[in-house]
């Protein structure tokens, strides 16, 4: 069961994304088990604002409602014992440049001892995390 990051999602909605097609063929070959997408309330939030950005609101809200209704994902809300946890990592790795969301994504996988990162972020390859596709 991967988790599923902000780059990933937004290849999933912008057909025009270099990874679109990537994206959507990865998403194909997983099981479609409910609950087999881990992802936080932090990503979503990330993705849903930039999305509008590109994609627009109405393209957002479609995406966002599929996403809302689907059984395939579980969000995890990222609570004050993540967010402590991610301060740590986000003040401990001045050699990289993780975002804050990235650390709060490094916490719960590896809460829920996820290895797989649905992304196509480096960051997750430097944190120790299998990166697919």
């Amino acid at each position: 069961m991967p988790f599923i990051d902000t780059s990933a999602l937004i290849a999933l909605a912008d057909r025009s994304d270099s990874h679109h097609e990537d994206a959507a063929a990865y998403l194909k070959r997983i099981p479609m088990a409910k609950g087999n997408l881990v992802t936080t309330d932090y990503i979503l939030d990330e993705t849903f604002t930039r999305l509008r950005l590109t994609i627009g609101l109405p393209g957002t809200v479609r995406f966002g409602e599929a996403i809302m209704r689907s059984a395939l994902y579980t969000v995890v809300q990222v609570d004050g014992r993540v967010r402590r946890e991610a301060w740590e990592w986000f003040k401990r790795y001045q050699d990289k440049d993780f975002s804050f969301t990235d650390c709060t994504s490094f916490v719960v996988m590896r809460a829920l001892q996820l290895d797989e990162a649905f992304a196509f972020d480096e960051h997750f390859v430097q944190a120790g995390f299998l990166r697919v596709p």
